[in-house]
């Protein structure tokens, strides 16, 4: 179910970054703190946790969003 949501989250992202540029940084910075946290627990599944670090940084590259500040 999470790694089908990081899909999810992603191809919406894409639908949206084009129109509302806006509205997918608004979408993005929502779940990447949520992306965060299951990318950091070491006992979430190791493809779970991959396809979070996908998605941050699929939607990182599309919002233009500095990687270093995800990081931190």
């Amino acid at each position: 179910e999470q790694k089908l949501s990081c899909e999810i989250i992603i191809l919406v992202l894409i639908q949206i970054n084009g129109l509302y540029y806006d509205d997918s940084k608004s979408f993005f910075s929502f779940f990447k703190r949520i992306l965060i946290d299951l990318l950091n627990d070491e006992k979430q599944d190791a493809e779970v946790r991959a396809a979070c670090a996908k998605v941050i940084g699929i939607g990182s590259f599309l919002i233009n969003e500095n990687i270093e500040e995800t990081i931190e």
